[in-house]
């Protein structure tokens, strides 16, 4: 079974580039959350809303629930576990994610500093929700 500290070990410093979808080269906040479902939960085929969800994010609608509810649930409000994708509003737009690892902290890609494990209490206010990926989705690991 994966641990958090593996995924933060494999991807922590690696660098940001928009749209980046391999690790190898850089990755954007969706590419690293595709990178570690499928590194935790084996899943290789979540939709990437990479170019059909662009302009309905900058238009505020959430990546998550407005593009495939058929993958994720809500969490209990206060349950988080390692996984759940943390879907973030900067300056009014739906626009950011990360990955909850524990200990109340979540792997996030930043535009020039790459791949940061930060303290989701320092972003509290900018949390739009939580969503875990359905059981159903799961593959052995």
């Amino acid at each position: 079974m994966t641990t958090p500290k593996q995924i933060i070990d494999k991807y922590e410093g690696i660098k940001f580039v928009k749209n980046g979808r391999d690790p190898n080269i850089g990755l954007d906040c969706w590419g690293l959350c595709l990178c570690i479902v499928e590194d935790i939960f084996g899943v290789t085929d979540l939709p990437d809303p990479q170019y059909s969800i662009l302009r309905l994010l900058r238009q505020k609608i959430s990546l998550i629930k407005q593009y495939d509810m058929a993958y994720w649930t809500t969490p209990v409000k206060g349950n988080l576990a390692f996984g759940d994708y943390i879907v973030i509003n900067i300056r009014g737009i739906t626009m950011h994610g990360g990955i909850y690892m524990e200990d109340n902290k979540f792997l996030h890609a930043v535009a020039g500093k790459g791949m940061l494990l930060a303290d989701l209490n320092d972003w509290k206010k900018n949390v739009e929700g939580v969503y875990r990926l359905k059981k159903e989705h799961m593959k052995e690991k």
